[in-house]
């Protein structure tokens, strides 16, 4: 990763990480914004900080696959406490999207993609990162039943595909279908955690390789959760909205570039030339 010297660029960046974070109730500490200025200036290395970050987090090992009268989620830390765990998962993954910010995972933006994504923001915590989910699961609403999550998600990426990852669309019509993909992935939440962080990133770098600079890290989490209800019970108003209000149109030029940063070579010439 190259040094940043720039104090607002540094700024901005930490910022963004702490919107992401946000969203899931985990804002950065003081410390750990310390530690990503560090990783920035090039003081230490985000590797270097994961493998503090796991050293100071290990418990004793578990051979259990459930925490006994818990329900706290078994993890590679072993960590059955809920506010350590909270603890644990905001500062790795913290790190974690700081470093995908600055080195992006390549890919065909399908559901493998996704599922690398989500690999690589929690590989630290969970050993089934990029995994889909064998359970249901629900937070106000009940999200895709787990023996459909492959057959719903190849209609989805499938469709996306088809759509021709909607780069030939108006600005204004790439924000709806934009918003809409969104809406299905989270009615999908293939993993068993840590899908709004996943999904967020994704629909992210999607929007940039359209040419279409999508911030939704400085969206509340109370207004994030009520768009996305609202896009499950099929009303898409609120979430068209947030998209709308947080977004902004990029040069030809750094379309191209992000197109490069983002895609596997052989898509990446098919959405160029």
């Amino acid at each position: 990763m190259k040094i940043i010297t720039n104090e607002t660029e540094i700024q901005n960046k930490i910022k963004k990480v702490d919107g992401a974070m946000s969203q899931e109730g985990m804002p950065l500490t003081k410390e750990l914004r310390s530690i990503l200025y560090n990783c920035y200036i090039g003081k230490t290395t985000f590797d270097i900080e994961r493998q503090k970050m796991i050293d100071k987090y290990i418990y004793e090992k578990t051979i259990n696959y459930c925490y006994k009268d818990s329900d706290v989620l078994i993890n590679k830390l072993n960590i059955t406490d809920e506010r350590n765990l909270y603890e644990a998962e905001r500062d790795l993954v913290a790190l974690r999207v700081a470093w995908l910010n600055e080195e992006p995972i390549k890919g065909y933006f399908d559901f493998k993609h996704l599922k690398f994504i989500h690999k690589f923001l929690f590989q630290d915590i969970y050993g089934w990162a990029g995994v889909i989910r064998n359970c249901n699961i629900a937070k106000q609403d009940l999200f895709c039943l787990y023996e459909y999550i492959e057959s719903f998600a190849n209609d989805i990426f499938s469709r996306l595909k088809k759509e021709k990852y909607f780069i030939k669309y108006s600005y204004e019509v790439k924000l709806e279908k934009l918003a809409l993909l969104f809406a299905n992935i989270n009615a999908l939440h293939p993993f068993r955690e840590g899908n709004g962080r996943s999904q967020r990133e994704f629909i992210k770098e999607l929007a940039k390789i359209n040419g279409i600079d999508l911030n939704l890290t400085t969206v509340s989490e109370n207004d994030m959760i009520v768009a996305s209800h609202d896009s499950i019970n099929g009303h898409y108003e609120k979430l068209f909205e947030i998209f709308k209000k947080n977004s902004a149109l990029l040069t030809e030029e750094e379309r191209i570039y992000f197109i490069k940063l983002y895609c596997i070579k052989d898509l990446c010439d098919t959405l160029i030339y």
